[in-house]
């Protein structure tokens, strides 16, 4: 059983937050995951999430395109680059948000606090025109023709919902929501029910375990250049769910996923290039520094170890702060991740 800190907030404080070109709602309020990961895919999961959103069920956001990000580990309800190049296959456009509450959905008849929370939600969408199939993903009630950047497309009642369209209705328009006024309301709105349906401490479990299960599945989906499967190349026949490794690997695999959900291809190369010179089989501490070197020493977005606060640094304090491996690995002469790395 996992346990948590927290309570669900009737009414959250929203945020209005620009970032970039986009602009919308977020509330920062949640309720902290609050529980010791026993094995290697749950301390993967763990500081992912404490990296993302300080592990925090409830926090939500929808001022970066997504129309919607929620969960822990942030799950998206659309892919902003998917609706940069309308392609017009509703299917390309939406994001895991919607699986997880497909998984929230299947707990109703637990809580009232739940039930009200989803019934909400969904009556929210059903009001917009759209329903939430088995698979949790929005479809149009009924036939119409909708309005996708300037272009009209005819869709059938059923068809999944193009992502520029739910972004449109959400976070209206194309994720550039003004800070007062009608179109304010209405993203506020939509927060605000997301963030009820996530604070909620009946689906905590559902959310962690999906969060797991997500980040298992992308491990064996994703291949590494020259080497296969991530999972197959890292992991072996024992699969990243049975995973026994030593502390250092370990650490440093936990560091790889928690990079990767935020830039899969770089973290893949690190990945790659490591374990080409630095084979696991021969010296594992030896692939674990090499792999840390690799993530930390690395141009891509803030991953640098000399940017304060960017992501080696923020996932350096929390694996320390965390306890869940060996002072050693972060201090001292013999550390893997250290403050400051080496070039």
């Amino acid at each position: 059983m996992i346990g948590y800190a927290g309570n669900v907030v009737a009414d959250p404080n929203v945020k209005w937050v620009q970032f970039r070109s986009y602009a919308g709602p977020h509330i920062r309020l949640g309720t902290a995951i609050d529980h010791v990961p026993v094995d290697h895919v749950s301390r993967a999961y763990w500081l992912t999430t404490k990296v993302e959103t300080g592990a925090y069920f409830g926090r939500v956001m929808a001022y970066d395109g997504t129309c919607m990000t929620a969960g822990p580990d942030q799950h998206i309800a659309v892919y902003p680059r998917e609706l940069a190049n309308e392609d017009g296959r509703a299917e390309n456009d939406l994001g895991s948000l919607w699986g997880l509450f497909a998984d929230i959905r299947a707990l109703r008849g637990s809580t009232p606090s739940l039930d009200a929370a989803i019934d909400d939600l969904v009556a929210e969408m059903v009001s917009d025109g759209f329903s939430l199939g088995q698979d949790g993903r929005p479809r149009y009630v009924a036939a119409r023709k909708v309005s996708i950047k300037g272009r009209k497309i005819s869709v059938a009642a059923g068809d999944l919902v193009h992502g520029n369209v739910l972004r449109d209705t959400y976070t209206p328009m194309g994720g550039r929501v003004p800070a007062r006024g009608p179109a304010w309301e209405k993203a506020k709105r939509w927060a605000i029910l997301w963030h009820r349906l996530t604070a909620n401490p009946s689906g905590f479990e559902t959310q962690f375990g999906f969060g797991v299960r997500h980040l298992v599945e992308r491990t064996k989906r994703r291949r590494l250049p020259g080497l296969g499967p991530v999972e197959e190349a890292v992991y072996g026949s024992a699969g990243i769910e049975k995973a026994n490794l030593p502390r250092a690997l370990d650490l440093a695999l936990c560091v790889y996923h928690a990079h990767s959900v935020n830039g899969p291809a770089p973290a893949n190369r690190a990945l790659a290039d490591a374990l080409k010179r630095r084979p696991i089989g021969r010296d594992p501490e030896a692939t674990a520094r090499e792999l840390i070197a690799r993530l930390g020493n690395n141009t891509y977005g803030r991953w640098d170890d000399d940017i304060k606060n960017g992501r080696y640094a923020r996932t350096r304090t929390h694996a320390l702060k965390s306890g869940l491996w060996p002072r050693e690995l972060f201090e001292g002469g013999d550390a893997i991740m250290p403050r400051d790395l080496p070039g």
